[in-house]
């Protein structure tokens, strides 16, 4: 069998007149500004294995320093550090799910007082829709639980009151998708804590920190979201979002070892060292591992304290465009990440949508998407500044932005196709 060979110049693979650049997606959370050092480690290192921990022993030695730097970075108990890096935070969540299933199968098989029953995972009604596939993937029972009136976080409280026996665990988002805010996860291990007291139940909380596990501990440095809460058993984070690698590296890390993470560590002799691991895949680049290394020891708290406190800034001018519209209305400010999510002032107003016409005809893209956290339906979009924009970059979007806002999107939305999905968003979280 044979191919007809290409005579295509590779520069054709680039994005049609019609695409959208990566810099100029504004819904993604992924890095598309990265370090001329970060861009180096992955020319010179994208074709190793970080599974072959055998023959790239160095790779290995540097992975597990990125855990004990994102360990004591989460306050992680003193001590060794237990945790692995993934493909990104969606293979992460899988894992910790996982361990949470393990952990709530072995204590149920240990108490027979405890009729059978299908488990469950308590969320956020917003979070990361990698939950959901969870829940599906392995016949869990999912608990969404929604935003409390006028606004996009859940209460605490009515999180508790959703668990029962058969609750494997509570997943808190850290920096949700489609609004970048963080969920109070002080507040839900103190309410797990209240549940303890009364039920008996000791639940589980996992802090999803896809996108803040990389900027609270420069942006919110106060903020006990981590470790620092015995409630919160494990963590998971992406590096290739807010931790400024390329694509796609993941960590989860654990407050301690569970008994049963054993159960689900296996040895290979014919891949890498034959050291026992975790994990859904056996390819997966180094390079963004190194990367993430190189960040945390070169770059440090003080370049991406820095580094983030830049994109904060230019997020807030952006908020600060959109509150003063007639038409739009801001949904969560740039007080956790440097997301400025918004919605119409007038329900069914079409504003939304109009808008993020306006800004693709400036060759930007802002997705616009039906809110699911929210208790009512509102039609929402968000811009995402991510870490490392270029000096020029605030400028030029924020005259796109004051020039899209200019008309009144009301009058000019009633005259357009309600029925177009062309920015409609509805699953991307990257």
């Amino acid at each position: 069998m044979s191919f007809p060979r290409s005579q295509q110049p590779v520069m054709s693979y680039a994005p049609p007149d019609s695409g959208v650049l990566p810099q100029q997606n504004l819904g993604s959370y992924t890095t598309t500004w990265p370090l001329p050092e970060v861009q180096a480690i992955a020319a010179l290192f994208s074709d190793l294995n970080v599974v072959n921990r055998a023959e790239y022993p160095h790779v290995a030695e540097m992975e597990r320093e990125c855990i004990d730097l994102i360990g004591r970075m989460w306050h992680a108990p003193p001590g060794p550090v237990t945790g692995c890096s993934a493909s990104g935070s969606t293979e992460a969540a899988m894992l910790a799910g996982l361990v949470l299933l393990r952990g709530w199968q072995r204590r149920t098989g240990k108490a027979r007082r405890v009729p059978a029953r299908r488990p469950n995972l308590v969320v956020g009604a917003g979070a990361h829709a990698c939950w959901y596939r969870f829940c599906a993937y392995w016949q869990v029972e999912c608990r969404p639980v929604k935003a409390v009136r006028g606004g996009e976080l859940p209460d605490p409280d009515r999180v508790a009151e959703r668990c029962d026996q058969g609750t494997i665990g509570v997943v808190a988002t850290l920096g949700g998708p489609e609004h970048g805010g963080f969920d109070d996860v002080p507040g839900l291990a103190r309410a797990l804590d209240a549940l303890q007291e009364r039920r008996g139940l000791d639940i589980s909380l996992h802090v999803d920190a896809a996108s803040g596990g990389f900027a609270a501990p420069f942006t919110h440095e106060d903020l006990a979201w981590d470790f620092r809460q015995p409630r919160v058993r494990s963590v998971n984070a992406s590096g290739h979002k807010y931790g400024m690698t390329s694509l796609g590296v993941g960590w989860l890390l654990w407050r301690s070892a569970p008994p049963w993470l054993a159960e689900l560590r296996h040895s290979v002799s014919y891949i890498g060292d034959g050291e026992p691991g975790i994990g859904l895949t056996f390819s997966r680049s180094a390079a963004p591992v190194l990367q993430q290394h190189y960040l945390l020891r070169h770059f440090g708290p003080e370049g991406y304290r820095a580094t983030l406190a830049a994109a904060r800034s230019v997020a807030r001018a952006v908020a600060e465009r959109l509150a003063a519209s007639s038409d739009l209305r801001l949904l969560h400010t740039p007080d956790d990440l440097s997301v400025a999510s918004f919605a119409a002032r007038h329900e069914d107003s079409g504003a939304v949508e109009e808008f993020c016409r306006r800004m693709r005809k400036s060759g930007w893209y802002v997705p616009s998407y039906q809110l699911a956290g929210s208790r009512e339906r509102v039609q929402a979009g968000r811009i995402v500044i991510r870490p490392g924009f270029p000096e020029d970059f605030p400028g030029g979007l924020l005259a796109d932005i004051s020039d899209s806002l200019g008309p009144a999107l009301r009058n000019s939305a009633r005259s357009a196709p309600r029925n177009s999905t062309e920015f409609r968003d509805g699953e991307s979280h990257a």
